[in-house]
């Protein structure tokens, strides 16, 4: 990536500040209403050079405020009271490696400025921060992955700036990476619902409107000259992530993306709540800071930047109760509080960045990444905010702050969960690389309005009654659902969650993983193998759950999976909108519904006419009904994509109140069989608009069109490949698609590996692998199995990563895919002794014979 510097330069406005407050401003590197940040002399203090370029500055922080000299405060944090920004001097701008302690990462690709719409010319700069994967650094003390892989090697990046205002405004974007901006149409603004108006000052500058509300708006800024594409490259079970169009498109979305969080400034009620004016308060001044010496009651971090070091974070003492980050303030490190408070709080609008440390820092090695023989860090790797909850009733109040580069989870309480509740609001998370970057949990009677997540894990995570959640929008790394209510046995109720836009994912898993998707109950995160099915509570409930206006801006991987461990009733999803689906294949796009069963084999209870309630579910305009016909449009191979296990029937309903957005048509094509290599297969295919079919192949084939339909071509090596037929709709039709998958056989190899996970091997797959007879086209094994009831499954990895088929009963017969859960094949040796045991990979046929 490349860096241009901006020719363009801000307006400069003359300020009238008296000298007292000047210095009270620039003394501690405040920050201020800034235009021009050099447009106001630094105070001794901080003097050295200051140029009057925006793109030449020195010096700790540099204020300008249009705030009169009566608003200045000891405290050194004045804030205009119609529209504050801030900037810092001590920058770099560095898209490759890791900055300096004492300074801040600029981004090279964006400048922002901010005007009132009363005063449209007085234009203020807002600093543009910049996040890069693992900061710069490669995997230090680890080689394994860790979720940053795909980031780094696509050279992907995320810029940020913030302001606070009281009235609409002007927000001025300069792009810097040397394209042109031609028209309007080349630039979208995400979540698109906001309509917000645009106009072009010139082919590198916009300008945008943006309105004011108390709620404020989070939103990311797209050029056409920034998108890309990401892929499943089709490798192995799930496939990796991939820049090479060979594979399956994932989503498309800005390679170095610009957000503008624009966050309500303080009214007098509002900053008595949360700004500290009064008490036991510590300053602490800029540079390192001595974590071990923050011992007030309140810590207070003026405008400026700070850093613990790589090996240190803040374990607050017992009477620090409320950490203070200014806006301005930039803060590298974390904070631990202790349990004896009954109130605490995080607030401000400045930035908590964990760039300094390392991917799972583990306390318990020296901050350094978890050692290899851990298999987790759960209790001991750096959390950027942790908190310890006692037996009494405790609040948490979060507000304002930015939390930039997460090394592990953002956020975590650990003692009594049910007695711990937190309001939040106005929170962003940025730079979340890595894997195991979550959202929030959210504890009993906790709410949390206006937020940004971006997030490589579970984003919303509801494990506890009573909560509330509303206007969030989320940017989804490859890792976890956006919503998660699963992973264990649970007991909760009145969770409401609504207003949620999805504006980009990066979810690809081309295998049914059972913890993906939009919304997502997943199964115990123990489970496996023999005990996938065995982990069940039916003592407990997870009932009146409403989750409603989500909307799924671009391509996705599927709607909703729900592996329940607790009796279901009352899930409500009202107002679900998917965009489109992305192009994987339809198996890996199903909404799945497979209720768990305890110990004794006993399935929890989904409440007939009162389970899974969804309402006006619309995939590309078209709203989703469940009818009596499984070939309608709510079907896994339609545009529905929903596979709800058949058994729970009665357990869910999908109906709609709204009307369709466009006309709903299908493709019917003629059927598809499995190819040998080289051979042809004529295909036919009709849309149900009569309107022209485009098609694509992807993997081990060739397409080419015909008059009525297309000619498959089978390539001279095995594999599979995928066919997609897509209609892109008009004005009055809904676009639609069809894909089908296709396995090309080469009589002399079989489809990849195969291994036996069996009763009698501790379900241990890497124990039993098969070989294949390219004769007979099956994978086969020969064994010793004792005498007694015995189980199996088939599957295509040796540790239970991929696919896998089961669900049959006897020596002989047919197996289903079974992949994220499902009953083995059970059967029964009535003598010991040595057998054989086939697998057709292709018709999933079996036999277990004795020899």
């Amino acid at each position: 990536m490349k860096f241009l510097a901006s020719n363009r330069q801000s307006s400069l406005f003359a300020l009238s500040v008296s000298l007292v407050a000047l210095f009270n401003l620039t003394a501690c590197g405040g920050s201020g209403g800034s235009t021009n940040p050099s447009s106001v002399a630094p105070s001794s203090a901080a003097l050295s050079s200051v140029s009057s370029a925006t793109n030449n500055v020195s010096s700790s922080l540099v204020i300008a405020s249009s705030s009169s000299a009566a608003q200045a405060s000891s405290d050194a944090n004045v804030i205009a009271a119609d529209l504050h920004t801030w900037w810092h001097d001590e920058y770099e701008i560095n898209d490759s490696s890791a900055v300096a302690d004492n300074k801040v990462r600029r981004s090279g690709l964006y400048d922002v400025r901010v005007a009132t719409v009363a005063a449209p010319t007085a234009l203020k700069n807002a600093f543009v921060y910049m996040s890069i994967p693992r900061s710069g650094r490669s995997k230090a003390g680890y080689t394994h992955a860790d979720g940053a892989e795909f980031a780094d090697i696509a050279n992907l990046s995320m810029s940020w700036s913030s302001f606070l205002y009281t009235g609409d405004v002007w927000v001025e974007v300069d792009l810097k990476d040397g394209a042109s901006i031609n028209n309007l149409d080349e630039i979208i603004i995400r979540p698109t619902s906001l309509n917000f108006e645009k106009q072009l000052v010139d082919n590198n500058t916009l300008r945008i409107k943006v309105p004011y509300r108390a709620e404020g708006y989070r939103f990311s800024v797209e050029f056409e000259s920034q998108q890309f594409t990401s892929y499943n490259d089709r490798s192995g079970d799930t496939g990796n992530l991939s820049l090479n169009d060979s594979g399956y498109a994932i989503h498309r979305e800005p390679k170095n993306a610009l957000l503008i969080f624009a966050q309500p400034n303080y009214t007098a009620e509002t900053r008595a709540e949360l700004v500290p004016e009064s008490g036991n308060i510590q300053y602490p001044a800029q540079g390192l800071v001595d974590a071990a010496s923050l011992n007030a009651d309140i810590i207070y971090f003026k405008p400026g930047i700070y850093h613990m070091g790589a090996n240190k974070h803040a374990f607050l003492p017992n009477n620090t109760r409320w950490i203070y980050l200014a806006p301005g303030a930039y803060v590298k490190g974390s904070f631990q509080f202790r349990n004896a408070q009954e109130n605490y709080k995080v607030t401000g609008y400045g930035v908590l960045s964990g760039e300094q440390y390392v991917y799972e820092a583990d306390i318990n090695n020296n901050y350094q990444h978890r050692l290899d023989s851990s298999n987790n860090c759960h209790e001991t790797c750096v959390k950027m905010l942790r908190f310890e909850s006692a037996s009494r009733q405790q609040q948490l109040r979060v507000q304002g702050i930015t939390i930039n580069e997460p090394p592990y989870h953002s956020f975590v309480v650990y003692g009594n969960e049910d007695t711990f509740a937190m309001k939040v609001s106005e929170y962003q998370q940025v730079g979340s690389w890595f894997w195991q970057t979550d959202g929030l949990e959210f504890y009993t009677g906790s709410e949390f309005n206006n937020g940004f997540f971006h997030a490589n894990d579970d984003v919303l995570k509801f494990y506890h009654s009573n909560v509330a959640v509303d206007n969030v929008v989320v940017w989804k790394n490859e890792n976890g659902p956006v919503i998660q209510f699963g992973w264990w046995p649970r007991h909760m109720s009145n969770i409401t969650a609504k207003n949620i836009d999805v504006i980009h994912n990066r979810m690809y898993w081309k295998d049914q993983k059972h913890n993906t998707c939009v919304i997502n109950s997943a199964n115990n995160w123990i489970a496996s193998g023999d005990t996938w099915d065995k982990t069940a509570d039916l003592s407990k409930y997870v009932r009146n759950l409403m989750f409603e206006n989500i909307r799924v801006e671009g391509m996705v991987n599927c709607a909703m999976r729900f592996y329940p461990l607790s009796n279901f009733e009352g899930i409500n999803i009202h107002n679900l909108d998917i965009e489109r689906w992305n192009e994987l294949p339809n198996y890996s796009q199903y909404s799945l519904l497979q209720a768990m069963g305890n110990s004794a084999g006993t399935k929890v209870n989904i409440t007939p006419g009162n389970g899974i309630n969804i309402v006006n579910y619309t995939v590309a305009g078209q709203p989703i009904i469940k009818t009596a016909n499984s070939s309608d449009n709510w079907s896994k191979d339609n545009i529905g994509r929903i596979d709800f296990d058949a058994t729970l029937n009665t357990s869910w309903s999908a109906v709609a109140t709204i009307d369709a957005a466009c006309t709903g048509q299908t493709i019917t094509t003629s059927e598809f069989t499995d190819l040998t290599i080289n051979q042809t297969l004529d295909i036919t295919a009709t849309s149900s608009a009569a309107l022209p079919l485009e098609y694509a192949i992807s993997g081990a084939a060739s397409i080419a069109p015909t008059a009525t339909g297309a000619t498959i071509t089978a390539a001279a090596t095995g594999g599979e490949a995928i066919v997609r037929i897509t209609q892109a709709g008009d004005s009055e039709f809904c676009p639609s698609s069809f894909s089908a998958v296709i396995n090309v056989i080469d009589p002399t190899m079989g489809p990849g590996n195969h291994w036996i996970g069996a009763s009698w091997k501790a379900w241990s797959p890497s124990q039993l692998p098969m070989s294949w007879n390219a004769q007979d086209s099956v994978y086969e094994l020969t064994t010793d199995i004792p005498a007694g009831e015995q189980q199996l499954k088939f599957t295509n990895t040796d540790n239970w990563s991929g696919d896998d088929w089961g669900s049959a009963t006897g020596l002989s017969g047919t197996a289903s895919l079974t992949t994220g859960g499902g009953d083995n094949v059970s059967f029964t040796i009535t003598t010991a002794g040595n057998y054989l045991i086939r697998f057709d990979p292709y018709n999933f046929t079996y036999s277990i014979t004795p020899l």
